[in-house]
């Protein structure tokens, strides 16, 4: 499978900080053969027109977002801008940005299920059922979109 791992800027002034979460649900799929790609783009230090060109050339199947709460509305921006260019692509939130606050995230983002929890176990058990067309309704840890 194809997975776009997106880290979306903390703060306003694109200070780089390390996506510890994200680099830790990386790892299992990575060991398991799935194609993972990160884009950092507080590091990138792109624009907004720059991020969404990059994700243009990209084809993925999965994309996986996550933060800190900080980084609330740019998600919000880039997960619905995701999801009018690839509508049937699932996009997968977890972090701070997303648990607390699961009925905000689904309401106002283009996020369709939230991990919650131990992302490395649950987001491996995610990709497995999505790869296997079954249900994801019985995978704890999950936050599912009605």
């Amino acid at each position: 499978m194809n997975i776009l791992m997106i880290y979306p800027p903390c703060r306003e002034s694109n200070t780089p900080t390390l996506p510890l979460g994200l680099l830790y649900v990386a790892q299992p799929l990575i060991e398991d053969g799935h194609n993972v790609k990160f884009f950092d783009i507080a590091l990138e230090k792109l624009s907004k027109k720059e991020v969404l060109a990059k994700i243009k050339s990209e084809k993925f199947d999965l994309m996986i977002v996550g933060g800190i709460i900080t980084t609330y509305s740019y998600l919000k921006w880039l997960t619905n801008e995701v999801k009018n260019i690839y509508p049937d692509v699932p996009i997968m939130g977890g972090g701070f940005v997303a648990t607390p606050i699961p009925h905000i995230i689904f309401k106002y983002t283009g996020i369709d299920v939230i991990c919650n929890g131990e992302g490395d176990i649950t987001v491996k058990e995610y990709v497995l059922a999505l790869e296997g067309g079954r249900s994801i309704s019985d995978i704890s840890g999950l936050f599912i979109k009605n």
